[in-house]
C-alpha cells in the first residue's frame, strides 16, 4: 500500500508544474519526545498532503502528530498537490528522536489569549517521572518564568515560539514548543467593507469588531447608527461620504474613516425583483441547509446557486455538503418570470468534524482532601469517556467525581473514543492524596438527579464514603419540604430554580453537606410542543416560530406546497395565491418524544391595489438587558418612508432607529408600519424579551466573567464564579440554547449557531452576568 502511495505522488509529480503557487516547507514541534505535531506552513483546503515519516509509514493528513517507535534520525518529506493550480512541490527536514530509556517525564501547555489579545494565559500540564516538576518558560520575546500556570504580555504583535522544559524532581526533563499569535487589539482601526444588497441597499462590516468597541456611524444622508453590522436603505441617487467614528472603551483610542458610497437605481430598467437567504450548519459543520427569500419583480422566480466550490443547484431551499474544510462564498442570482434578476453573496466557514482530532487531557480540582473532580478538555456527545481513578475505580462519566479512600499517590488516565469520527486518546496524571492532617473527620459524599418526563419530579440519588458506616441521609430539597431516605423522589409544586442540599452524617457525628441548583421545568404532558406562529415578512413570503426551541429538537415542516424544510426557523415563499396547510412535526431526540400541529396560511397578493412597499426591522439589545437599539429597513413603494413604532408598552416612536428601555422584564409584541410616499404601508411584528440585569456591577462582571476567544469560530470559554445557567439569545431576543452548570469553567461549543451576534446570559450564586460573543 505504501509502494502505491509512492508511485501515485510521483505520477502525481510528472503531470504537474512545481511552482511558487504550491509550497510544501513545514514545521514540527515534539508533544513528547517521541510524538512529533507537524505543521505546514500553507494551509490550503485545495492542497493534497503526502507525508513521509522516514520510518516506512506516511500520511495524507494536513496536519499530522506522528509516534515514533524507536529513536533515531529520520528524513522526513512533505509533499502537496495542487489540483486546481496545476502545481507540485516537496520539502524534506530531519527529525531527531532521543528518548532517555529512564526518563519518562512528560509535559505539554495550553494558551488562552486575553481580551486585549497582546497577553496569554499559559497552563501547563505534567506527568510521569517524579513528582514534584519545575518549570521553564522561554516566551520567544527575551523573557522567561518559571511558574507552572504564567501570564506573559506580548509587548508587540506577532508570532512567537513558545517552549516550556518540564523537570522532574530526578532531573529528567522534557520540552515542548508552539506557535504563539499575539494579536493586540490596543490599536484602532476604523476601517470597514461595504457590499450591496440591492441597488440602494448597503450592507456595512467593520474591521475591528469585539464587544470593546462603540461605533458611530454616518451614513452621508442625515442618518446614523450604532450597530456592529449594519445596513442602511438610500432613498435617492448620489455620492454619499459614509464615516464609522470608532471607540475602543478598553484601551481608550479612537479612529475614523470614510468612504464614498455611490446609489445608483435609475438604469436598473424597472426591475424591482430583490431577495436574500440564510444558512445554518448540519452537526457534521461541512453540510449547510440554504433558504431563499424573494420578492419583488413579478413571480414566479427562479434560482441559480453557485456554492463557491465549482457546484451549483437550482432549488430554492437546498442542502450542500461541502467535501474539505474552508472559507466559501456562497451567491444566489434570483431571476423573475420577465427576466429581472438579483445576486446576493455571503461568506461562510465550512467546519468539517471529519478532521477532529480526539484530545483526551483533562484538568482536576479538589472537593475534599480525598475527593477529585476531573474535566475533560473534549466536551460532546459523540464522546466516550472511560476513566480508571488508579486504584481499581474507573468510570465512564462525561464530569466524574472520585473519593480516594487512603492518603497516596494515583495514576489517573482518561480512554476518550469518538464515536463520530473513529479516533481516539489517552492522557495520564498523577493525583496525589494527603489527607494525614483532616482533623479525623473524613465523611464525604455527592448525590446526582434527574427530572421525570414532567419535568417537575426529579429522582435524587445519594453516595456517601469515608467516615464510618452506617450513614444518614438529610434532605432539604430548596422549597421548604425534605427528606430522611437516601434515594428520595420530590415533586415541585411550580416551576423555579431550587437549590436541594443534601447532609450526610456518619456513625461517629462527622457530616458533610452538598448542594446543587436545579430548574424544574414542569410541562405537565406537553413536553413535546409543536405548535408554532408565523409572520409575514411580504405577501407571499412567511417567517414560522416554533414554540418548542431547542438543539434536542428536530424540525419537519411541510409548507403546504411541495416544499419542506428542516430548520428551526424556517421561511417560505409561496409563488401563488391560495390556502395552504403548513404542517411541523416535532420530535424530542433526548426524550423521545413527538407532537403534530397544525396552522392554515392564506396567500393574497392580488388585492393589494398595485401597494409593493415593504421592509423589515432587527433589534439588538444592550448590556444590561432591557434597553434596545431598533433598525428599520424599507423598500418598494415610492420613497420617502414614514415609521410608526409600536413597542408594545405603551411606548411609540416615528424615528427610523430607534433606542428603547422597557421599564420591567417581559415579553414585548413590539411592531412597525413603515408608510411610502403614497400612503402605502405595510406592518410586521416580533416579540421580545427583556431580560433586563439589575443591580450588576460594572467591575465586579469585568473581574469574574471571562469569555474568550471572542470573536470565535467555533466555541467559546466561559469562566465565572459559582455558574449555575448559561442562556443564549439571539439579537431577536429568542433563547437559542441553555444549559445548567456546576462549575467555573466551561467549554460552550456554537457549531449549531449560525455566524452573528449573541448575548450570553450567565446566572451565578451571586447574580447575573452578561457579555456579547460574536459567531463568525
Amino acid at each position: 500500500m505504501k509502494s502505491l502511495l509512492l508511485a501515485l505522488i510521483a505520477i502525481w509529480t510528472l503531470s504537474f508544474t512545481s511552482n511558487a503557487q504550491c509550497t510544501a516547507s513545514f514545521t514540527f514541534s515534539n508533544n513528547t519526545c517521541d510524538s512529533v505535531q507537524f505543521t505546514p506552513d500553507t494551509l490550503n483546503s485545495n492542497f493534497d498532503y503526502f507525508w513521509n515519516f522516514g520510518d516506512g509509514n506516511s500520511s495524507t493528513d494536513m496536519s499530522p502528530v506522528y509516534p515514533y517507535s524507536a529513536n533515531g534520525t529520520y528524513i522526513v518529506i512533505l509533499t502537496v498537490i495542487d489540483s486546481n493550480a496545476m502545481c507540485s512541490n516537496s520539502y524534506t527536514s530531519i527529525v531527531t528522536i532521543n528518548c532517555a530509556a529512564n526518563c519518562t517525564t512528560v509535559g505539554d501547555f495550553v494558551t488562552y489569549p486575553d481580551t486585549v489579545g497582546c497577553g496569554t494565559y499559559f497552563i501547563s500540564t505534567a506527568f510521569g517521572g517524579t513528582a514534584p516538576y519545575t518549570f521553564s518558560w522561554d516566551f520567544g520575546d527575551g523573557s522567561t518564568s518559571t511558574l507552572a500556570h504564567p501570564y506573559h504580555q506580548f509587548a508587540i504583535p506577532g508570532t512567537y515560539s513558545v517552549c516550556l522544559t518540564v523537570t522532574d524532581d530526578l532531573g529528567c526533563d522534557t520540552t515542548v514548543c508552539d506557535f504563539v499569535v499575539a494579536n493586540c487589539n490596543n490599536s484602532c482601526d476604523a476601517s470597514f467593507t461595504q457590499s450591496f444588497a440591492t441597488c440602494d441597499s448597503v450592507w456595512f462590516y467593520p474591521t475591528s469588531q469585539g464587544a470593546n468597541y462603540d461605533y458611530y456611524w454616518d451614513f452621508g444622508d442625515g442618518f446614523t447608527s450604532t450597530s456592529m453590522y449594519t445596513s442602511h436603505q438610500y432613498t435617492a441617487d448620489g455620492v454619499y461620504p459614509v464615516v464609522l467614528y470608532l471607540i475602543d472603551s478598553l484601551n481608550g483610542c479612537s479612529d475614523a474613516y470614510t468612504v464614498l458610497v455611490t446609489i445608483n437605481c435609475g438604469n436598473n430598467n424597472g426591475c424591482t425583483t430583490d431577495g436574500d437567504f440564510a444558512f445554518i450548519s448540519d452537526t457534521s459543520g461541512c453540510g449547510f441547509y440554504f433558504t431563499s427569500t424573494a420578492f419583488g419583480g413579478t413571480s414566479p422566480y427562479s434560482y441559480t446557486w453557485d456554492f463557491g466550490d465549482g457546484t451549483s443547484s437550482t432549488q430554492a431551499n437546498p442542502y450542500h455538503n461541502y467535501s474539505a474544510p474552508g472559507v466559501y462564498t456562497p451567491c444566489l442570482t434570483i431571476t423573475d418570470i420577465q427576466g429581472c434578476d438579483t445576486t446576493i453573496c455571503y461568506t461562510l466557514t465550512a467546519n468539517c468534524n471529519v478532521t477532529t482530532t480526539c484530545d483526551a487531557s483533562f484538568t482536576e480540582t479538589y472537593v475534599t482532601c480525598d475527593s477529585v473532580w476531573f474535566y475533560p478538555t473534549s466536551l460532546a456527545s459523540n464522546y466516550d469517556y472511560y476513566w480508571d481513578f488508579g486504584d481499581g475505580t474507573t468510570s465512564t462519566s462525561m464530569f466524574p467525581s472520585h473519593q480516594y479512600t487512603a492518603d497516596g499517590t494515583y495514576l489517573v488516565m482518561l480512554y476518550l473514543i469518538d464515536s463520530l469520527n473513529g479516533c481516539s486518546d489517552a492522557y495520564t496524571v498523577m493525583v496525589t492524596i494527603n489527607c494525614g492532617n483532616s482533623g479525623g473527620c473524613t465523611t464525604d459524599g455527592d448525590f446526582v438527579f434527574y427530572a421525570d418526563t414532567v419535568g417537575c419530579g426529579f429522582y435524587f440519588t445519594s453516595t456517601a464514603f469515608g467516615g464510618s458506616a452506617p450513614y444518614t441521609y438529610t434532605w432539604d430539597f430548596g422549597d421548604g419540604t425534605s427528606s430522611t431516605q437516601s434515594n428520595p423522589y420530590h415533586q415541585y409544586n411550580t416551576p423555579g430554580i431550587y437549590t436541594p442540599c443534601l447532609t450526610i452524617t456518619d456513625n461517629s457525628g462527622c457530616d458533610t453537606t452538598i448542594c446543587y441548583t436545579l430548574t424544574a421545568n414542569c410541562s405537565v404532558n406537553n413536553q413535546c410542543d409543536a405548535s408554532f406562529t408565523q409572520s409575514f415578512a411580504t405577501c407571499d413570503s412567511v417567517w414560522f416560530y416554533p414554540v418548542s426551541q431547542g438543539f434536542n429538537y428536530n424540525y419537519y415542516w411541510d409548507f403546504g406546497d411541495g416544499t419542506n424544510s428542516t430548520s428551526m426557523y424556517p421561511s417560505h415563499q409561496y409563488t401563488s395565491d391560495g390556502t395552504y396547510l403548513v404542517m411541523l412535526q416535532l420530535i424530542d431526540s433526548l426524550n423521545g418524544c413527538s407532537d403534530t400541529y397544525t396552522v392554515m396560511v392564506t396567500i393574497n397578493c392580488g388585492n393589494n391595489t398595485g401597494c409593493s412597499t415593504d421592509g423589515d426591522f432587527g433589534f439588538q439589545a444592550d448590556s444590561m438587558g432591557c434597553g434596545f437599539y431598533f433598525n428599520a429597513y424599507a423598500f418598494g413603494g415610492i420613497a420617502p418612508y414614514s415609521y410608526a413604532w409600536d413597542f408594545g408598552d405603551g411606548g411609540t416612536s416615528n424615528q427610523v432607529y430607534p433606542y428603547h428601555q422597557f421599564s420591567s422584564p417581559g415579553v414585548y409584541q413590539t411592531c412597525l408600519t413603515i408608510t411610502d410616499a403614497q400612503g402605502c404601508d405595510t406592518t410586521f411584528c416580533y416579540s421580545i424579551t427583556a431580560n433586563c440585569v439589575v443591580g450588576i456591577d460594572d467591575n465586579q462582571e469585568e473581574s469574574t466573567l471571562k469569555v474568550f476567544p471572542n470573536p470565535t469560530n467555533t466555541g467559546v470559554n466561559v469562566m465565572a464564579n459559582q455558574m449555575e445557567r448559561i442562556d443564549i439569545y439571539d439579537l431577536e431576543g429568542r433563547l437559542v440554547y441553555t444549559e445548567n452548570v456546576m462549575m467555573d469553567n466551561v467549554w460552550l461549543s456554537l457549531d449549531e449557531l449560525t455566524n452573528g451576534i449573541y448575548l450570553l446570559h450567565i446566572t451565578t450564586a451571586n447574580g447575573l452576568l452578561t457579555e456579547k460573543v460574536i459567531k463568525r
